[in-house]
């Protein structure tokens, strides 16, 4: 059966899936069997089944070793992959200029930068004092130093992200930076939407996300559907933390884990159990025969 074809007996086009505290434990990067079922149920019953995370691909091969997971969604609608041969549908960089704008644009501030590339990633040393002390909604369950340090296995962790940069041949996808407090971040999120040439993830008190404007999540899953030809009132997607807000009013249906943002319990379509109770299981099981 190709790709594209759907078998109309189940309502599903597209099931899309968060990681981080939404299927998988940050700490131990672990997906409970009953997750695991039901996705694999819904792409055995002619959905497409597509990860959709902030990680970037070299951060996903120890997880993915599930053959029902048939798009790679990475670094927030950055790239889109296929799993089965991780062929490219779609990539879209950040400018060259538009990365060293956003540094000088900040850099007074003293941020922690984090800079992803498909291949690697490079973190700065001290985001971890700052992500312990002001808290990150992309990390989930990660609270102490140890668990942050972690959740970012396979990030590198570096002194200077200038430094680092300076050696890598590279483009860049995406960026994150934290700060020592949230006064700090809320200074820098003003001058992050003046530039207007972002996309903009706040994670938490003290943190964001960014990508270049227009690049996000659902406007990733948007486009997959348009290539696939899928129908996308027929689209599912689930999340629960900052880089998952632009999948709402993207997909035909976002569902909200109750552990989720008050911001994304505000505005999903639906709200299924928490994490911990294996609630995208618990959603989808009502959908299998």
């Amino acid at each position: 059966m190709p790709q594209h074809v759907q078998m109309q007996t189940y309502p599903f086009s597209l099931v899309a899936f968060d990681l981080d505290g939404t299927t998988i434990d940050t700490v131990s990067g672990e997906m409970h069997p009953r997750v695991q079922a039901a996705l694999k149920y819904a792409h055995d019953h002619g959905a497409q089944v597509s990860v959709v995370s902030g990680r970037p691909l070299h951060m996903l091969h120890n997880l993915l070793v599930w053959d029902w997971v048939d798009w790679l969604v990475t670094l927030n609608g950055s790239v889109v992959r296929r799993q089965t041969d991780q062929s490219v549908l779609f990539e879209n960089e950040m400018p060259d200029e538009l990365v060293s704008t956003v540094f000088s644009t900040l850099d007074d501030l003293n941020p922690a930068w984090f800079v992803f590339y498909e291949s690697e990633t490079y973190r700065e040393r001290r985001a971890i004092t700052y992500m312990a002390r002001g808290g990150s909604d992309g990390l989930g369950e990660a609270n102490s130093e140890e668990d942050i340090i972690n959740a970012m296995a396979g990030m590198k962790p570096v002194d200077s992200i200038h430094e680092a940069m300076a050696t890598h041949p590279d483009t860049v996808f995406k960026m994150e930076c934290s700060f020592e407090t949230a006064a700090l971040a809320d200074e820098a999120g003003q001058r992050l939407h003046a530039l207007g040439q972002l996309d903009i993830a706040r994670m938490g008190p003290i943190e964001y996300e960014l990508t270049y404007a227009g690049i996000n999540k659902g406007a990733a899953l948007e486009q997959l559907c348009q290539e696939l030809k899928l129908d996308i009132s027929r689209s599912v997607a689930f999340g629960d933390s900052g880089n998952d807000y632009s999948m709402i009013g993207h997909v035909g249906t976002f569902v909200a884990m109750a552990n989720s943002t008050p911001e994304i319990l505000r505005d999903a379509d639906e709200i299924c159990p928490s994490f911990d109770k294996q609630g995208v299981a618990v959603w989808l099981e009502q959908y299998q025969a």
